[in-house]
């Protein structure tokens, strides 16, 4: 397995991670010192107009343009177009995780809702479908392997643990000195008959 190793070189496609430009793709144009770089985005396709930033907010992708050193916007646009890089990003994993996660930020609450009222209804299917095989093929090894897990799975049900409060925790602890309490006097009742 080849091991491929993202240098900071002009014509490397980058995403930038902090400032007003974050989560847009760009190109290196020129290395200015150890920390800066020159980018554009193309301004015209992402909307990054060029400009020198720190090492330090960009992340390097695998995309590379071949462009000349300092290369103008014109040119800088027939080499993206002909690299094809914004096809590329929008199909790469990195990308559509982007997109998503940029879809999920814009969601309102009842958005959120409806999302996590269908991941329940793909659940509900997916547990039907499980047990409709393991009625089925009950005797095969796998199953037979897997069977007291699964038996053990569909009789637990998530019962979340509630939080108490400072004042739930006091009235706990007096309810338990109340009980130990009322269980002394017990014994000591049954003593003294």
């Amino acid at each position: 397995m080849a091991f491929r190793e993202k240098y900071i070189e002009i014509g490397r496609v980058a995403l930038i991670t902090y400032g007003p430009f974050t989560n847009r793709t760009c190109v290196i144009i020129d290395v200015i010192d150890q920390n800066k770089v020159l980018v554009d985005g193309p301004s015209k396709v992402n909307h990054v107009p060029r400009h020198a930033i720190s090492i330090k907010r960009i992340t390097l992708t695998n995309l590379k343009v071949k462009i000349p050193h300092g290369a103008k916007l014109k040119t800088l646009m027939k080499a993206y177009e002909k690299a094809d890089i914004a096809n590329k990003w929008k199909n790469s994993a990195w990308g559509k995780k982007l997109l998503i996660r940029q879809k999920r930020a814009s969601l309102s609450d009842f958005g959120r809702f409806k999302i996590n009222i269908k991941k329940q209804e793909k659940n509900k299917i997916i547990k039907q479908a499980l047990e409709e095989l393991v009625q089925k093929d009950k005797d095969s090894a796998i199953l037979q392997k897997h069977l007291p897990k699964l038996e053990k799975l569909k009789k637990t049900k998530f019962v979340p643990k509630k939080r108490l409060t400072r004042k739930g925790k006091k009235a706990q602890q007096t309810k338990n000195i109340e009980q130990a309490k009322e269980t002394m006097d017990v014994q000591i009742d049954n003593q003294q008959k």
